[in-house]
């Protein structure tokens, strides 16, 4: 699950054709406190390939992945309608109502996280999670 949650993170990081070191450095953090290796993750920063089986994650899982999402838009200072599109897409794909980033939106600090906050936010979007995914 990890490495589809770092192959989605890399994509878009990507999709504004700019990877700021501020984004890899969210990805590289990540996939270390995951056990993956530099070169594991630089890997998969350079080579993500597609976002493929995402709908058999788990409730946790999908929500992990969401919030990384938002995480990574925040982390530059900079939100590209490109990332944003993309973000969509894969909130879409996530089994998510596009909603779902406007909640939590606000609460997601981009260089910080609050497990008792991620605790709230989940339960905050758990409606627009869409159940038969």
């Amino acid at each position: 699950m990890v490495k589809k949650q770092l192959s989605m993170l890399a994509l878009l990081a990507k999709s504004d054709h700019h990877l700021a070191d501020e984004e890899r450095q969210l990805i590289i953090h990540l996939g270390e406190a995951h056990g993956f290796s530099i070169s594991e993750i630089e890997k998969i920063i350079e080579e993500p390939g597609s976002i493929q089986d995402i709908h058999h994650m788990n409730e946790d899982q999908k929500f992990e992945c969401l919030y990384s999402l938002v995480q990574l838009m925040k982390i530059d200072d900079k939100v590209y309608n490109e990332e944003i599109h993309y973000c969509q897409e894969l909130v879409t794909k996530l089994g998510y109502q596009l909603q779902a980033i406007m909640e939590i939106y606000p609460f997601v600090y981009k260089n910080l996280r609050i497990p008792e906050e991620q605790r709230r936010l989940k339960k905050r979007v758990r409606p627009f999670l869409n159940r038969g995914d």
